[in-house]
């Protein structure tokens, strides 16, 4: 049976409901589930390939754990730095050791439990990190909505109703939580529910009218609530509240996070590595590094531009969405954001809407061969011929020495019913590209 956190309940006492989301507050050593008994190794790390600064810090808390292998704070260091520098699995262990020396340390416990939502870990395991931490802290608020957050996107609708309602006990105005019940709360199917959230939704709007998830969420409930008309009021609101500068996001108010998030040397180095990852092929490990840089630098536009790129190549094609329609909520003409969501509805076979998006990107910005590709296709599976051959010449003229162009010019010109062209466009594609594995198709479609 998955663990709750029933916890709460134990502990309102403690909590008052008026205490910060980060108010201190201790409980008794027998409260507190206890760990493994078993001790950890200092973790083996070449530091030699790193980023000068980096290894430089992490050596040192390295060299100061092999100095006091007793000690839990200095591997609670440890485990933070490596954890603010995308060592994940290393920083789990360090941080489980610590909590094996110091029992009591909520840092340790807290950070232990949050890495397990972010490595493939048994999710009974992970809500129990949660319950032992909460134990230690239950007046720290985002312990408890974190462990929301991460049920939620399980779909434990109730375990997650459970604990963004413990962080709200915790700190009754913790609007983070409140978004996160909400957000749960909608994906039931009783009207009490949908009516509850939509009140508290409506209640966040007004505070925080530039946020695209809370906007969101109550045009979702509004809907289906049968107020369409007041849903779209609501939109109009948000892209208002957005125009006029107003992109003020629910904030999380997790201090603890912040502070191990700030170790990294930067988030300048997060997005660098992020860039480099993206370049080898690195999906899994750029979009860690761009979520990172995003839950310090919110509008931090290119960064969201990239991480909706790796889920594109992911095929997490609903997250991408998500990301995408996060820019557009703070700018409607972005051209990287109608770009990959051309591409986005292209693959879904959506090409009415994919051809929209495709209109608001030409002459904004310099078309990758991503986007081409996919206006040409989303254009031909529209019986668009001589538009694609259009498209076609302009993307040669960006990328002349691009093979796939000649062919994809022959197959349109022969489905708009130009065989004469399509021969002459087929030959000049062989000529440059004799190996390419278009050629025998089209051979056979054009040359018979």
């Amino acid at each position: 049976m998955r663990v709750r956190l029933l916890i709460s309940a134990l502990f309102l006492a403690a909590c008052g409901g008026e205490a910060g989301p980060d108010a201190a507050s201790e409980t008794g050593s027998d409260a507190v589930p206890q760990v493994s008994p078993e001790a950890a190794a200092i973790p083996s790390l070449s530091t030699q390939d790193m980023e000068p600064l980096v290894a430089e810090f992490i050596d040192a808390r390295i060299a100061k754990v092999r100095a006091e292998p007793r000690s839990g704070k200095a591997w609670q260091d440890l485990g933070f730095a490596l954890d603010a520098h995308f060592l994940l699995e290393e920083a789990e262990d360090c941080l489980r050791e610590a909590g094996r020396l110091d029992p009591a340390s909520f840092p340790a416990a807290y950070d232990f439990a949050f890495l397990g939502t972010l490595l493939p870990r048994d999710a009974d395991e992970v809500s129990a990190r949660f319950a032992r931490a909460a134990a230690l802290k239950p007046s720290y608020a985002p312990v408890f909505a974190r462990h929301g957050d991460y049920l939620r996107e399980a779909g434990d609708l109730d375990g997650a109703t459970t604990a963004y309602e413990s962080a709200l006990a915790a700190f009754d105005r913790y609007d983070y939580a409140r978004l996160g019940l909400a957000r749960t709360l909608l994906e039931s199917d009783r009207p009490a529910d949908i009516q509850r959230a939509a009140k508290s939704l409506e209640a966040l709007f007004q505070a925080f009218p530039g946020d695209a998830a809370v906007t969101t969420a109550l045009g979702q409930a509004l809907s289906l609530g049968g107020d369409a008309d007041r849903a779209a009021s609501v939109a109009d609101l948000h892209s208002q509240a957005v125009s006029a500068g107003n992109q003020t996001r629910v904030p999380v108010l997790d201090t603890l996070r912040a502070d191990i998030l700030s170790l990294s040397r930067s988030t300048a180095s997060n997005f660098q590595r992020g860039e480099k990852k993206l370049r080898k092929g690195d999906l899994a490990g750029a979009t860690v590094e761009f979520k990172r840089v995003l839950s310090v630098e919110s509008e931090n536009r290119i960064a969201r531009v990239y991480l909706a790129k790796t889920y594109l190549g992911l095929r997490r094609l609903a997250e991408a969405r998500a990301e995408l329609e996060l820019l557009l909520a703070a700018d409607a003409v972005d051209a990287d954001a109608h770009a990959l969501l051309g591409q986005l509805d292209t693959e879904a076979g959506a090409f009415d809407a994919a051809l929209a998006h495709f209109s608001k990107v030409y002459a904004r910005a310099q078309l990758d061969d991503l986007t081409f590709r996919a206006w040409v296709t989303a254009l031909g599976s529209k019986g668009r011929w001589e538009e694609a051959i259009f498209r076609l010449d302009e993307w040669e003229a960006q990328s002349p020495t691009n093979p796939e162009i000649g062919y994809l010019r022959a197959m349109a010109a022969l489905n708009g019913g130009q065989q004469e062209q399509a021969k002459e466009a087929l030959k000049a594609a062989i000529q440059r590209a004799p190996t390419h594995p278009m050629r025998s198709q089209l051979e056979a479609r054009i040359l018979r």
